[in-house]
């Protein structure tokens, strides 16, 4: 009895800002509650959030000033933004001024190579950052390229060990 009266409790948000909840419709609170989820998921496997797991709840996906969020930032493709229409990656070192030039700039040679390399293995890859970069889901992002999801994943994973391979420091 106890559960059924649960589920049909109204869904609500916890707004971290004013510390107030907020009551959503059903169709609202999935939609929501699955990027979020999936948002904090992807934080805490690349080691940038350290939400516990009795606090999810609190997770609005805005990590600026959030209790449980790390500053800083892993090298990664994961972390690719996009500027003047174009993908741009984090390179580490890049504006620090105890780097030395020339190693950043063999850093960036590097990691143009690495991209050349990707765009011979898998071209596809750079239209699937950019739908991530838009937020689709990898069964949206499947659907587009007119593949079946699981293949898509296991052609990314296929690229991802080559590039490994020849270009170990950057994962």
């Amino acid at each position: 009895m106890k559960n059924k009266e649960n589920q049909s409790r109204t869904k609500r948000f916890y707004d971290r800002g004013t510390g107030t909840w907020y009551e959503v419709s059903e169709e609202q609170y999935d939609k929501y509650d699955c990027w979020r989820n999936r948002f904090r998921k992807r934080r805490q496997r690349d080691g940038l959030c350290i939400c516990p797991n009795n606090r999810w709840w609190v997770c609005d996906g805005i990590c600026d000033g959030c209790e449980f969020a790390k500053e800083e930032y892993p090298v990664s493709l994961d972390y690719a933004i996009e500027e003047d229409g174009e993908l741009r990656f984090y390179l580490p070192g890049y504006g620090d001024p105890s780097q030395n030039v020339e190693e950043i700039v063999l850093r960036k040679i590097e990691m143009e190579e690495m991209l050349e390399k990707l765009k011979e293995i898998m071209p596809e890859a750079f239209v699937i950052g950019r739908l991530r970069l838009e937020g689709l889901t990898d069964r949206e992002i499947a659907a587009r390229l007119g593949i079946p999801r699981n293949t898509m994943l296991s052609r990314l994973k296929a690229a991802k060990k080559r590039l490994q391979k020849n270009f170990p420091e950057f994962f």
